[in-house]
């Protein structure tokens, strides 16, 4: 993984998650809250590139969250998220 970007930060709805990938590959995103409780778990299996997805946080309470994106190859990139109400 290249690059991570997530916007916009902060935000109370909904989050979009840019990432360039060196290669074809699994993509395992985690949504952590302050308590360290992932909060939300999801794969993709994805083509070399740039992809967005998205990620719906109106859902949650209002707070720090930590968005751990790794690759099959077990690199990983951390960005911290803050969700508005």
């Amino acid at each position: 993984m290249l690059s991570l970007n997530v916007f916009p930060n902060p935000s109370s709805d909904q989050i979009q998650i840019g990432c360039q990938l060196e290669k074809q590959g699994e993509l395992k995103m985690k949504l952590v809250n302050s308590m360290g409780q992932v909060v939300e778990e999801v794969d993709h299996g994805i083509q070399q590139g740039y992809h967005v997805s998205r990620m719906d946080v109106k859902k949650y309470p209002a707070g720090i969250y930590n968005l751990l994106v790794s690759t099959g190859d077990d690199r990983m990139m951390v960005k911290k998220i803050v969700v508005l109400k």
